[in-house]
């Protein structure tokens, strides 16, 4: 690796190490404008010396990443952790390929951004800017059942009504309901 190369990947590998720091400090402070500028500018700095040691995998990753930030940073974004999770995504790729490039491998070698990572930050981008989810609607009540009228007395001995109401709080029992007439027998039907 020529000492160019060498320079910008200790560097940004350093950056890149910053930003997982950051990121972690922003998911318990996330309205830390000091933070959101220093994300910006690490994934700034890190695209432009890819740009220079074209690395366009890196270049993808960080000016995506970076519209992330800035959407964040001017409250176009909120903080969420889909956006925080996006930003260690990218962080990590970016700090993987470092990695690589820092263990010999050429810059031809490397692996283009994964359709996924660029989903996913996409996704954090376009979250900040959809109008927001309706709440959901509050689930429907559900009512107890109706007491019977008369005893209930089954043929096991037991008053199922008695029981009932001996486990349900006094006040919340509903009137016990009109006694329904038994359905009258259907007619047989003509043959």
């Amino acid at each position: 690796m020529d000492d160019m190369l060498k320079e910008f990947v200790v560097e940004a590998l350093d950056l890149a190490t910053n930003v997982e720091e950051h990121l972690l400090s922003l998911e318990r402070r996330p309205d830390d404008s000091d933070t959101l500028n220093a994300l910006f500018r690490s994934f700034h700095t890190i695209k432009g010396g890819a740009g220079f040691m074209n690395l366009p995998a890196i270049v993808s990753a960080c000016h995506l990443t970076e519209n992330l930030f800035d959407a964040l940073r001017t409250g176009k974004v909120p903080v969420t952790p889909a956006a925080i999770e996006a930003g260690l995504q990218a962080s990590g790729f970016v700090g993987d390929q470092l990695k690589l490039l820092a263990n010999g491998a050429t810059p031809d070698s490397l692996a283009a951004m994964p359709a996924s990572l660029e989903a996913l930050v996409t996704q954090a981008i376009e979250g900040g800017a959809a109008a927001p989810a309706a709440p959901a609607p509050a689930p429907a009540p559900v009512a107890a059942p109706a007491p019977a009228a008369a005893s209930t007395t089954t043929a096991d001995g037991l008053d199922w009504e008695a029981l009932y109401r001996a486990v349900v709080p006094a006040g919340t029992l509903p009137d016990a309901p009109a006694p329904v007439a038994a359905p009258a027998a259907a007619a047989p039907a003509a043959a």
